[in-house]
């Protein structure tokens, strides 16, 4: 939800071919593409963000819209969620916040039928809101990829160059590995412990905590988790507006020089 957003300026929705940037609003978007093999293809969508905007995670904090796909695929095609760089924090207008300034890569898995060797158009409309610190202008844009004899066309990246982009999309942590995300609620604050945590080859004292889960804690809280034998345990206030009994808690944790993990609980698991 937005929150004292002084400015906001709604934007058309405008489409353009896959090897030109688009602009809208205070950015200009792309679509890469990084591979493509047996039929699963790796792209990556590329926003420009002009300084000195910035756009949102998937939390957006006390203000914001996270940026956004929605794709529209032939019959028999799949595409994934949206994955989001390491977010920043920053203040917006005396608002906490979390997001990406500046050139922003955001993966993208497509997956195409068994044996497909025709043609597609592959469509996604990507969403974001920029602001700064007197203004937020919304942007919203078509991109579009063709396949031709089951290939996809497109401006490609080079492979070398995704690898580091790859490094800033999070490893996932599942319910069903070893290392486990523990979630208790308390009086006033929430209770986070991850089990096995030294399989993570992360240093507590190093590592930022990023709660994903939208309203769960107020985006200004800082906070470090605490070694406690072979478990993380961390305390964190709840939000003005968090949920009595969430069903879900997903977390981010980013040591600098190494990849962020991602770190899920759900109720009942």
């Amino acid at each position: 939800m937005l929150k004292r957003l002084i400015a906001i300026a709604i934007l058309g929705t405008y489409s353009a071919p896959a090897e030109e940037g688009l602009r809208s609003g205070h950015a200009t978007a792309q679509w890469l593409v990084a591979s493509q093999e047996d039929g699963v293809i790796e792209t990556v969508v590329r926003l420009r963000v002009d300084q000195p905007w910035h756009v949102y995670w998937h939390n957006p904090g006390e203000a914001g819209m996270p940026t956004s796909v929605e794709l529209k695929l032939p019959d028999g095609w799949k595409g994934s969620a949206l994955k989001h760089p390491i977010p920043k924090k920053f203040k917006t207008g005396g608002l906490h916040g979390f997001g990406h300034e500046g050139t922003v890569d955001y993966g993208l898995t497509l997956s195409a039928p068994q044996g497909f060797d025709g043609k597609a158009e592959l469509v996604a409309v990507v969403s974001w809101l920029t602001c700064k610190d007197d203004a937020c202008i919304p942007g919203e844009i078509i991109l579009k990829l063709q396949t031709t004899n089951g290939r996809v066309a497109g401006p490609r990246i080079e492979a070398d160059a995704y690898k580091v982009i790859t490094e800033q999309f999070p490893i996932q942590i599942t319910p069903a590995d070893e290392v486990k995300l523990k979630f208790h609620e308390h009086a006033n604050q929430w209770e986070f412990r991850i089990e096995n945590a030294d399989q993570l080859k992360l240093d507590p004292d190093q590592t930022e905590v990023f709660v994903e889960t939208l309203e769960l804690v107020p985006a200004s809280s800082v906070a470090r988790f605490m070694r406690m034998a072979n478990a993380w345990q961390l305390s964190m206030p709840k939000g003005e507006y968090a949920p009595q009994k969430p069903d879900e808690c997903v977390i981010l944790l980013i040591e600098k020089g190494k990849q962020p993990v991602r770190l899920e609980w759900k109720r009942g698991q």
